[in-house]
């Protein structure tokens, strides 16, 4: 309820903003202007996000790994602003809305990393999956933590995924309204600064 009611009351904010950047999209970089990626929610059912597209969209063909790092080549001129400042995750607004999603909850994986890592951990998708949660404040800047890497993708799934679970798991145990709202705070403050 708390979700949808922020969402709503904040729509005249958020709501024309959506509009502007998905006119931005599609004149700039064309159709698709949105991107639909499978993940894994509640329940360990899947569904799709909703993002603005960020990428060029022949980046599917690209064998760059999973995860975007600084300077990956498949990511367009506005899709570096706009994934700078997290706006390409407004469309999940209406994901809330439609009660798919949560403002705060654990951030929605790849079927494989969930397969692979934590699948056996159900109490993380006893919550329904959200936009922010306290591995997207930990790991705002990825690319920092692992430019020195020579396998950024082993150090991801062998290092970064485990302690990235281990905070979702933390949340799941923790979970509260006071909770929700250091976390959204914690996430303006890593956005902006």
């Amino acid at each position: 309820m708390f979700d949808f009611l922020i969402v709503l009351i904040l729509s005249p904010f958020w709501v024309p903003i959506f509009f502007l950047i998905f006119i931005l999209v599609f004149i700039i970089d064309g159709r698709p202007v949105l991107y639909y990626g499978e993940r894994v929610g509640k329940n360990l059912k899947l569904f799709n996000v909703i993002k603005f597209r960020t990428m060029h969209i022949n980046a599917g063909n690209e064998k760059t790994g999973d995860t975007v790092l600084e300077g990956d080549p498949r990511v367009t001129n506005l899709g570096l602003v706009l994934r700078k400042y997290k706006i390409d995750e407004i469309p999940q607004l209406f994901q809330v809305l439609s009660g798919k999603m949560s403002l705060v909850g654990p951030r929605p994986e790849l079927y494989v990393y969930v397969d692979e890592f934590f699948y056996k951990k159900k109490e993380i998708y006893s919550l329904r999956p959200g936009i922010t949660d306290l591995s997207s404040v930990k790991y705002r800047n990825l690319y920092n933590l692992i430019k020195s890497s020579n396998n950024s993708n082993k150090y991801i799934e062998s290092v970064v995924i485990p302690k990235k679970n281990l905070l979702r798991k933390y949340y799941a145990k923790k979970v509260s309204f006071c909770f929700d709202l250091l976390i959204i705070i914690k996430t303006i403050r890593k956005i902006f600064i």
